[in-house]
Order: C-alpha cells, then sequence, then structure tokens
C-alpha cells in the first residue's frame, strides 16, 4: 500500500508541473519563475538553459544568483549574447560547479 502511495504522489507531482507550464503558455520566464515560486527547482543540481531563446541574460543570472549555489552543472550552449562578464558574476554563485 506504502508503494502505491508513493507511486501516485510522484505521478500527482508530474501532473502539477505539466499543468504548471501549460499554464503559462510556453513563456520561458515565465515558466522559470512559477517553477521556483512551487519550489519545484529547491534541490536542483544542474540546469541546462542551452537554446532557451525567450530567456534572457538577466533572468539566467538572476536564477543562477538564487539557485547556483545548488548547482554542480549548468550548460549554456548556444546563449551566443551571454558576454564574458555574465561568467565572471556568476562565478561567485556557482561553487560547486564541478
Amino acid at each position: 500500500m506504502a508503494q502505491t502511495d508513493k507511486q501516485t504522489n510522484k505521478t500527482e507531482n508530474i501532473t502539477s508541473t505539466a499543468k504548471l507550464i501549460a499554464s503559462v503558455e510556453n513563456d520561458d520566464v515565465q515558466i522559470l519563475d512559477a517553477l521556483v515560486a512551487k519550489g519545484k527547482l529547491d534541490y536542483i543540481r544542474a540546469v541546462d538553459v542551452s537554446h532557451t531563446v525567450g530567456l534572457s541574460e538577466n533572468a539566467i543570472y538572476e536564477f543562477i544568483r538564487c539557485r547556483g549555489r545548488l548547482l554542480e552543472g549548468l550548460m549554456v550552449y548556444g546563449k551566443p549574447k551571454l558576454a564574458e562578464q555574465f561568467f565572471v558574476n556568476i562565478i561567485p554563485f556557482i561553487k560547486k560547479i564541478k
């Protein structure tokens, strides 16, 4: 019975995340903000923001400023507008990056 409850909770969690993403009409910044607000990214270990056209440099910076201490991996390939200054600014927030 306990196993069934765990599976149900996991399914509900996945469903609520999917509904959350669908409800913000695919705007990357709104999705990111909503996921942070709902606590879905509280224990995040790695993030790939590659090819997220709608995610601005400022949005990525703010996310890393808030959650960077948890990150062990960060992928930003495909973001040619991120300048050297961006990376210099986020270094203090990503001490666990491997």
